[in-house]
C-alpha cells in the first residue's frame, strides 16, 4: 500500500462485526505482511461496535436527535490516545437517520467534522455503495456518486477514494485468466472518470492461514488479506532484440490498427514471439491464447507509446477509395 510520512497512532472501529473476527483479521494482516510487536507498537487500537457503540445521531418524533455528549466522549478519547487516524466501518452504523435525507445527513457528517476539528485526527468513513454501482461497468461510470444515500455525505468529504471491482475486459488486458474478482482499483478523488487498467492502483485480496486449528476445528481460519498488485510489464520476458525482430516484420507491410482485422498488427508481434493468440472473437480462443493476445495487446500498446510503432491514416488497398489507420515503424529521433 501507500507508506506514510512518519509512523501513525491509528483507531480502528467496527460498527458490525465482533471482536474475535477483527481480530482475526488483523491477525492475518500481521502474519502475511510479517508485522512485529515492536513494529506496531501501541500506535494501533481495535474496538467492535458490539461492545462499544458509537450511535451519534438518532430519529425520533420526527426530528435528528444528536449525541453532543457521545462526541465530547469520542473527542477526549481520541486525544488521550493522541489519534492520528479514527476509521470507523462503516459509516451507517454510527447513526440511524435517513441516508437519503440530504438535510439529517449533513448534521451527522457536521459531528463528524466536529470531531476531527477539535481532536486534530483525520476521520476515515467508511461508506456502502448503491446496488446499482455494483452493476458490470456502472462503479466506472459513477465514480464517487456511486455511494449510497444523499449526496451530502460526499460533498462534505475533503478526500475521497472509491474502488471499483476489475472486470472481465480488464482482467484479459492485463493477461489474467482466472480469479479476476479478488483484484480492484483504488480511484481517488470525486472525478467520474476511472484510469486505464495499465495505469490504475491495483489491490489483490489474498488468503492468509492462520494456522489455528484445533481438535473441534480441524481446517483453522483462512482470512482475507489486501496487497498491493502491479500489472505485469508488457516487456517482461522478452529476449533481447525482440523489438528490432518486430520492427522488421511490421517495415513495408499493411498492417492494421485494428484488432477485429485478420492483419492486425498483433499478429507480425506474435508470429516473432513464436505465440498463437487465437481468433478476434474471445469465445473461439482458449485461455492460452487469450493470455498471449493479451501480452500482446500491452506491447503494441507500449510500444505504440514509446513511438517505436505509429498508426498512420492511408489508403486501403482493399478499398482505394478510404483510407484506413495502419500501423508503422515510427521513425528514430535520433536519426
Amino acid at each position: 500500500g501507500e507508506r506514510p510520512l512518519r509512523k501513525l497512532r491509528v483507531v480502528y472501529w467496527n460498527g458490525e462485526d465482533p471482536q474475535d473476527e477483527l481480530d482475526r483479521r488483523f491477525a492475518a494482516a500481521i502474519k502475511h505482511f510479517g508485522i512485529g510487536r515492536s513494529d506496531l507498537g501501541d500506535r494501533l487500537m481495535v474496538d467492535s461496535g458490539r461492545s462499544l457503540p458509537l450511535k451519534l445521531a438518532i430519529h425520533k418524533d420526527g426530528t435528528v436527535k444528536l449525541a453532543k455528549g457521545k462526541v465530547n466522549e469520542i473527542v477526549e478519547a481520541l486525544k488521550d490516545f493522541g489519534a492520528d487516524v479514527f476509521i470507523a466501518d462503516p459509516f451507517v452504523t454510527t447513526h440511524t437517520v435517513s441516508e437519503n435525507d440530504n438535510t439529517a445527513m449533513n448534521e451527522v457528517v457536521d459531528l463528524w467534522r466536529e470531531i476531527a476539528d477539535r481532536s486534530g485526527c483525520a476521520i476515515d468513513l467508511v461508506h456502502h455503495t448503491t446496488k446499482q454501482a455494483r452493476l458490470p461497468g456502472q462503479a466506472e461510470l459513477l465514480g464517487a456518486a456511486q455511494a449510497r444515500g444523499a449526496g451530502a455525505i460526499v460533498d462534505a468529504a475533503r478526500s475521497e477514494r472509491h474502488l471499483i471491482a476489475m472486470n472481465a475486459e480488464d482482467a484479459e488486458k492485463l493477461g489474467i485468466e482466472n480469479g479476476h474478482k479478488r483484484y480492484f482499483q483504488v480511484v481517488s478523488g470525486k472525478a467520474s472518470m476511472a484510469p486505464a487498467a495499465e495505469i490504475a492502483i491495483w489491490r489483490k485480496h489474498e488468503s492468509v492461514d492462520l494456522a489455528n486449528a484445533t481438535r473441534e476445528y480441524p481446517e483453522g481460519d483462512n482470512v482475507g488479506v489486501v496487497v498491493q498488485w502491479e500489472p505485469p510489464n508488457a516487456e517482461d520476458g522478452l529476449e533481447e532484440g525482440t523489438l528490432d525482430k518486430v520492427k522488421a516484420v511490421v517495415a513495408g507491410s499493411n498492417w492494421r490498427e485494428s484488432e477485429q482485422s485478420a492483419e492486425w498488427v498483433g499478429y507480425a508481434i506474435a508470429e516473432v514471439l513464436g505465440v498463437d493468440i487465437g481468433a478476434a472473437k474471445a469465445r473461439e480462443r482458449n485461455g492460452t491464447e487469450s493470455a498471449a493476445r493479451a501480452k500482446v495487446r500491452r506491447l503494441v500498446s507500449k510500444w505504440r507509446g514509446s513511438g517505436d510503432l505509429v498508426r498512420v491514416l492511408r489508403p486501403d488497398p482493399k478499398n482505394r477509395r478510404d483510407s484506413a489507420p495502419f500501423i508503422e515503424v515510427g521513425k528514430d529521433p535520433y536519426e
